[in-house]
């Protein structure tokens, strides 16, 4: 009896082996099958821009909007005038804002890569300009604001907790939220090329007209036809347009 049992396991244990020994080369097939997938992938043509405009549901703000007044028009003329730089560039990512601490302003710095320099130093690689607009905590503002200035406004008189949970949105009038990937021709100055910024907010970002897809396609050797929105005077004007108004300024 006990011979029978021993050759009832023996089998047992053998069929065992051999029905677990085929899952691994299942499993070999399925990977090299996932492999050659990825090593082709399909162009994602549904892919699409990010805006840069932050999601402010459920957040506790306290809103200050802000009227520059710019000392020159809008006008492409001028703005190439006035800017120290002049770039085609892709929107990389967004910093995180802080205060100012000259004219007391919140900034956001904005990194870019710069395909090409259409007026000034072709030489240096600008990496990033501030834009002015965003949003900080009111504490983070409050800290930098006047004494007299917080007590006009009641803020002295707020605990930690609300300081630190309430937040302050600031923005100019005419302010273009930027897209990440997103192409821009930017009108630009400043003392040098750590702290660039955009002269005339949305009258100094032109945005390329066209889709993502067309967007990724372009280079410092772009054909120069492709055009650019100036939707705060809701003008259009093709990279020629723009590299012949600078031109003819700097005769």
């Amino acid at each position: 009896m006990r011979r029978k049992y021993v050759y009832i396991i023996l089998a047992l244990l053998l069929c065992s082996l051999v029905f677990t020994g085929c899952k691994p080369n299942d499993k070999v097939e399925d990977v090299n099958k996932t492999d050659q997938v990825t090593d082709n992938p399909e162009p994602d043509i549904n892919k699409d821009f990010v805006s840069f405009k932050p999601d402010t549901t459920g957040m506790k703000l306290e809103k200050i909007d802000i009227s520059p007044s710019y000392a020159i028009d809008g006008e492409l003329k001028s703005i190439s005038d006035n800017s120290k730089y002049i770039v085609l560039a892709r929107v990389l990512d967004k910093g995180e804002s802080f205060i100012d601490n000259v004219g007391g302003l919140i900034q956001t710095p904005i990194k870019i890569e710069t395909l090409k320099i259409l007026k000034g130093d072709d030489k240096v690689n600008i990496k990033s300009f501030l834009q002015t607009g965003g949003i900080v905590t009111l504490k983070e503002y409050a800290d930098k604001n006047l004494p007299e200035s917080n007590e006009k406004a009641g803020y002295d008189k707020l605990s930690e907790e609300e300081l630190t949970n309430t937040y302050v949105e600031m923005y100019p009038a005419q302010f273009k939220h930027l897209k990440k990937d997103g192409i821009y021709v930017l009108f630009l100055d400043g003392g040098n090329t750590e702290t660039l910024f955009n002269i005339m907010d949305a009258y100094s970002t032109l945005e390329f007209d066209g889709d993502y897809q067309k967007s990724s396609l372009i280079t410092k050797d772009t054909d120069t036809s492709i055009s650019f929105k100036q939707e705060a005077l809701g003008k259009t004007y093709t990279l020629t347009d723009i590299e012949q108004v600078i031109s003819d300024n700097s005769k």
